[in-house]
C-alpha cells in the first residue's frame, strides 16, 4: 500500500500575528537589500583592482557597504511591513511564508524602481 498524502492538510505555513508578519517581511526585506549592496562593494573592490594590504584593507568595503545596506533596508523596509502587517491583520487572511516572502523582495524592487526614477528625473532636470 502506497502512502496517500492528506490533501486536507495544507504544505504552507501562515503568518497569524501582526509580529510574525511584520518580521518576516523586514527580515527578507533587510536580507536582500544587504546581499545587493555587499555584492555592489565586491563589485566595487574588483573594478578598483583594490589589493587587501594593511595599509590598503580593501575587504573592509564589501562589509561596509553591507552594514550600510542592513540600515537602508530597515529604514526604508520596516515602515512599508509594518503598513503591509496591519493590512493583512485587518482582513481575514493570513499570508503564506510564501506570499512574504514575494513580498518582502517586492518591496526592494519597488523601491529600488522608484529611487531610480527619481534620480533620473532630478538628473533630467539638472540638464536643462
Amino acid at each position: 500500500m502506497t502512502d496517500v498524502p492528506d490533501v486536507n492538510k495544507p504544505d504552507v505555513q501562515f503568518l497569524s500575528s501582526f509580529t510574525e508578519i511584520f518580521t518576516f517581511l523586514t527580515l527578507w526585506t533587510v536580507t536582500v537589500v544587504a546581499a545587493a549592496y555587499f555584492f555592489a562593494g565586491v563589485i566595487s573592490a574588483h573594478v578598483n583592482k583594490w589589493e587587501c594590504t594593511c595599509s590598503n584593507p580593501s575587504l573592509l568595503y564589501p562589509f561596509l557597504s553591507c552594514i550600510f545596506g542592513i540600515f537602508i533596508g530597515l529604514v526604508h523596509g520596516a515602515p512599508m511591513a509594518c503598513i503591509i502587517s496591519a493590512l493583512y491583520r485587518a482582513i481575514p487572511y493570513s499570508p503564506g511564508v510564501d506570499i512574504a516572502t514575494g513580498l518582502g523582495i517586492g518591496q526592494v524592487h519597488t523601491f529600488t524602481m522608484v529611487l531610480l526614477t527619481f534620480s533620473l528625473l532630478i538628473v533630467a532636470l539638472s540638464l536643462d
